[in-house]
């Protein structure tokens, strides 16, 4: 069933994986929405994304509020 969707999803649109996020910016997205309600999930999400790919710590942004809970914990720094 799971295939038979994917392959509905090419036919209709061939460039849909291009737009799709890298698995390391999946985790930084779940970071950036934790950091606003539960901290050690976003934390965790974080080190996911680093994990994978240590350039994504590059892309938080100093106006979100993962940023400011990076810099209270001491990660990424």
């Amino acid at each position: 069933m799971a295939r038979e969707r994917i392959l509905q999803a090419l036919e209709i649109d061939p460039a849909v994986f291009e737009r799709t996020p890298s698995p390391e910016e999946c985790w930084l997205l779940c970071a950036k929405a934790f950091a606003e309600s539960d901290p050690e999930r976003a934390l965790a999400a974080f080190r996911r994304a680093t994990a994978i790919n240590t350039a994504v710590a590059h892309r938080v942004d100093p106006s979100w509020r993962l940023a400011d809970l990076l810099k209270e914990h001491g990660v990424g720094q």
